[in-house]
């Protein structure tokens, strides 16, 4: 009864620190339920004209519901009514004060795992910070929290407490792992706070396919919004993205966090945090299309985190938050003397490695593997690092040292992101005027596997009716190039005009001549980015082509060197 005082007392406090007057809820305005969104919409109808008896309000949960979606996707729902719009002006203040008298007085991941924006000192340590910011101030002034509260009030769907779940599963853990191995917390927690988001941007027919299609929505919504580093790291958050690229250590706690975040098995229990073996057992469960292949992959990507939670264990993670109490596996075996965070580092020697036998050296192995993954994608996890990473290349002249670094872009270039496959693509071109010919070998072949990757930007599902643009479909490389005359002139299979169109750099070329003349005249007239792509290709492999000579690379081709003799 006094919680129920207490919050009543809240609403009613948030109504006269605004200097509204209620009218048929004055003298019962006390009585109302707290931590309830019914009673702050009851106010609201009072507030706004309209009938607020009990009954009342039920009538007014689809059309509030609606507009909390419209808000994160203006383009996708309708313009609410006037009385509507009435209506949620008072609403939304009062129910965000109602959520936080649930994170106060309420039970369950609410309560235990409310949303707490990071402290500053741990903003300010990452260049992801601004980000971060602006991402706060959208989910602030978009209502996120409130849509995803009002979905689980008002039609059952535990979305609200998955995402608190999740982020702050994945809070605790990378607090306590960014001691000891580089963690990006504002990219986990912001990815984290909204990686389900796009789930409310499912209309239609699209609601049947929503764990399939939530992942464009989610990277629309923060696209739009300008957040791209942070919306890359949540859109990736499928179990199924483990098999196919390495990933940085913010994806692998988020993945991990989704995967453990889920319904409990007793009743009534609702959202909690389980095992990772039982959460195994529970999405197979409701995997589609379920035979032999799809078990056989579903359990690889499985291995990976659970080699990811061992490493976690080896580094003395406690993986349940307090409060929460689920098994966890032992934690695995390995020399004492073993510490392979300093032997990654070069801090210490591998020997300890050499006294492990029979399946401690399994167990080696892989937290080897793990460890020196995480620390590779440390160095690719952002514009920003991939920078450093290659103005540190840079200052390399020996072959042997720009082998190293180009064997890493080319190995973990699927993981990385459209703009930073942009960065990686303009250090390959400028290795192409490297001496040495072993350098400028592999730097085409690495061009070449940048721009006939088959991931080049989207593979998941995507929603009837909606076209990429070109630079955003999947291409599939030609086998026979042609040397351009000059210019790339727009055809059917790239540009989609047609072949008898003028060329777009034809005017450029009367001009000054220039490169950025002519690319800037191209951009003006309007040739697809799928053009441009093609027209760089060709232009690497011909200057490739140019600076090795025809007799070098039909010889590198039969696997001679033409890599002249070192001294020593």
């Amino acid at each position: 009864m006094e919680a129920t005082r207490q919050g009543s007392f809240a609403l009613l406090d948030e109504v006269a620190a605004r200097g509204w007057r209620l009218a048929r809820l004055a003298g019962s305005a006390g009585s109302l339920p707290a931590g309830d969104l019914d009673s702050a919409l009851r106010l609201a109808l009072d507030l706004a004209g309209e009938p607020c008896g009990e009954g009342d309000a039920a009538a007014w949960h689809e059309p509030l519901i609606t507009e909390a979606k419209r808000r994160l996707y203006p383009e996708t729902f309708p313009a609410p009514t006037s009385a509507v719009e009435a209506v949620a002006g008072y609403f939304v203040p009062l129910a965000k004060a109602v959520l936080a008298e649930q994170t106060r007085h309420g039970s369950g991941i609410v309560a235990r795992l409310p949303f707490e924006p990071l402290a500053d000192d741990e903003i300010a340590r990452w260049p992801s910070g601004e980000e971060y910011r602006r991402m706060l101030r959208h989910i602030e002034g978009d209502g996120v929290l409130l849509c995803l509260a009002m979905v689980e009030a008002w039609q059952g769907f535990s979305t609200y407490q998955h995402i608190l779940g999740v982020a702050g599963l994945a809070l605790w853990i990378g607090r306590q792992l960014a001691k000891v191995v580089a963690v990006d917390l504002p990219l986990l927690h912001g990815a984290a706070v909204g990686h389900d988001i796009g789930k409310f941007g499912c209309v239609g027919d699209e609601v049947r396919r929503i764990p399939r299609l939530h992942y464009y929505y989610t990277h629309t919504w923060y696209q739009d919004r300008g957040l791209l580093s942070i919306g890359h790291i949540a859109t990736t958050h499928s179990v199924w993205d483990l098999e196919l690229v390495r990933l940085p250590v913010e994806t692998l706690l988020l993945i991990y966090a989704d995967f453990r975040v889920k319904e409990s098995a007793g009743p009534g229990e609702g959202m909690g945090i389980i095992s990772l073996a039982e959460s195994f057992a529970t999405i197979r469960d409701k995997l589609e299309n379920l035979d032999k292949e799809k078990i056989r992959r579903y359990r690889g990507v499985y291995r990976k985190l659970r080699d990811l939670e061992e490493y976690l264990q080896f580094l003395g993670v406690e993986l349940n938050p307090p409060g929460f109490d689920c098994p966890t596996p032992p934690r695995p075996s390995c020399p004492k003397e073993l510490d392979i965070v300093a032997v990654l580092a070069g801090r210490q020697r591998p020997d300890a490695v050499a006294l492990a036998t029979g399946r401690t050296l399994a167990t080696v192995r892989r937290l080897l593997v793990t460890a020196h993954n995480l620390g590779v994608m440390e160095r690719l996890r952002d514009l920003p690092a991939l920078r450093a990473l290659i103005e540190e290349a840079r200052s390399f002249e020996s072959w042997r040292d720009l082998r190293t670094y180009l064997t890493i872009l080319g190995e973990y270039a699927p993981a990385l992101s459209r703009e930073q496959k942009a960065l990686a693509f303009d250090f390959f071109m400028e290795l192409l005027g490297h001496r040495d010919d072993d350098v400028r070998y592999h730097a085409s072949n690495g061009i070449g596997d940048l721009l006939a990757g088959p991931e080049d930007f989207w593979r998941k599902d995507l929603p009837d009716g909606i076209v990429l643009r070109p630079e955003r479909r999947r291409r599939t490389p030609k086998r026979t190039w042609r040397r351009p005359s000059g210019c790339c002139t727009p055809c059917r299979s790239c540009c989609g005009a047609s072949s008898a169109a003028p060329s777009p750099t034809s005017d450029a070329r009367r001009g000054s001549g220039s490169r950025r003349t002519s690319r800037a005249a191209s951009a003006t007239a309007g040739r697809s980015s799928a053009c441009m792509s093609a027209s760089r290709w060709r232009f690497a492999w011909s200057t490739f082509r140019s600076r090795t000579g025809p007799a070098s690379w039909r010889s590198r081709r039969r696997g001679a060197s033409t890599r002249s003799p070192r001294p020593g």
